[in-house]
């Protein structure tokens, strides 16, 4: 027993000689280098320190505000920001950025990455809500708007970036709710074309189906004339129970004003299919849309309707109408687009980001260079040495 705790005790003497060994080389190992290696830590500190001095780089948060605009509607388009086509119009339409800042903007716009960590939806509905209607649907809840989170080196860098990304943000929106309004114009025209032609055969079959019912009746009245001059509108039937029924003039006025009835919905009914065949005959010639820009495409849709519905006195009042109303839903996205704007920029800023303050930047140089440089000298030493025992 005093055997084995002899040997214990010589073993727990021994890894603590072994470590403080370890530690002494290495301190001594270090210390070796601390001639020709301190003064180039503190110098590159320093250097290091200065141009962060000089180069600050602040985090600064806004708010876009986008009114009614709901979480689920920010999730459905939310992911065409990283669309190509739209970040190049988008930046392009953009005045005083420089090749270089359009270069670095457009790198971070394609990446999904970017967009996850620099806007945070923020909704209306808070904590205490939730507790007193459970049941609230949040993703159809008011936004009080898109909190935008960015980097930048002063105010102007600053709200250059915001406006660029709000820019984008807007174009985008657009671009999405008009491609919507055209796709739902599409599934309402195919819809309706099918509706109004069943609609018309049923009508047709009400109006032969009451012709048909008059000219019974009207044989009726030809074999038993006394039925003219009848005071009464009800005949009795003999079957049934001696029901009440519309005696047969009567029934001729009701078919007829049936009929009638019949004929106005008819006309309704063509009336909106020349409505749906305008529409249809826009949206064919639209063809595949521009890979442009929210604004852009707008503009060039409106184009393409003046050049199909020429504005004149003459022009059909169905045509007017469809021609208004394309014009209404094609400039809703525009003037909603408008009202998105930065409630509050940053006036000022504060401290710098932690890689971009003085102190900690040269700290983090002096120790990188002290630690990581003598391992690469040392592995640098060897290798020559190595080379040069072989070639000797």
């Amino acid at each position: 027993m005093y055997t084995k705790s002899s040997n214990s005790s010589a073993t727990d003497y021994s890894d603590e000689i072994s470590l403080h060994d370890a530690t002494l080389k290495l301190w001594l190992y270090y210390r070796g280098f601390a001639r020709p290696l301190l003064p180039a830590a503190l110098l590159s500190a320093l250097a290091a320190a200065f141009w962060v001095s000089v180069n600050p780089l602040y985090a600064v948060t806004a708010i876009l505000d986008t009114p009614q605009l709901s979480l689920n509607d920010w999730r459905t388009f939310s992911p065409l920001l990283t669309d190509k086509a739209l970040v190049q119009t988008s930046l392009s339409s953009m005045k005083g950025l420089t090749q270089k800042e359009t270069a670095e903007l457009q790198r971070g716009f394609l990446t999904p990455k970017f967009w996850d960590s620099r806007i945070q939806y923020r909704t209306a509905l808070r904590r205490d809500d939730l507790k007193d209607t459970p049941n609230a649907e949040l993703k159809n809840t008011d936004t009080l708007g898109l909190e935008i989170s960015i980097t930048a080196r002063d105010e102007n860098a600053a709200a250059q970036k915001f406006e660029a990304m709000a820019n984008h943000i807007r174009q985008t929106m657009i671009w999405y709710r008009v491609t919507n309004y055209l796709l739902d114009q599409r599934q309402i025209v195919a819809r309706k074309r099918d509706e109004t032609a069943l609609e018309l055969i049923q009508q047709q079959f009400v109006i032969d189906l009451s012709n048909q019912r008059i000219a019974e009746m009207q044989k009726l009245l030809e074999t038993y004339p006394e039925l003219r001059r009848m005071d009464t509108t009800t005949v009795v039937s003999v079957e049934g129970g001696g029901g009440n029924y519309l005696s047969p003039l009567a029934q001729i006025v009701a078919l007829k004003a049936t009929i009638s009835e019949a004929n106005a919905k008819m006309l309704t009914i063509r009336r909106q299919q020349e409505e749906m065949a305008l529409r249809g005959n826009f949206l064919s010639s639209i063809g595949v849309l521009p890979a442009i820009s929210g604004n852009s495409l707008t503009a060039w849709l409106k184009e393409r309707k003046n050049s199909l519905f020429v504005s004149t006195d003459a022009q059909p009042q169905i045509t007017q109408k469809v021609s208004h109303d394309l014009d209404m839903h094609l400039s809703e996205p525009l003037l909603y687009a408008e009202l998105w704007r930065f409630k509050t920029l940053p006036a000022s800023f504060g401290t710098p980001i932690l890689l971009r303050r003085p102190v900690p930047v040269a700290v983090i140089t002096f120790l990188a260079i002290w630690l990581l440089l003598p391992p690469i000298v040392s592995t640098f030493r060897v290798i020559r040495s190595l080379v040069s025992g072989k070639t000797g």
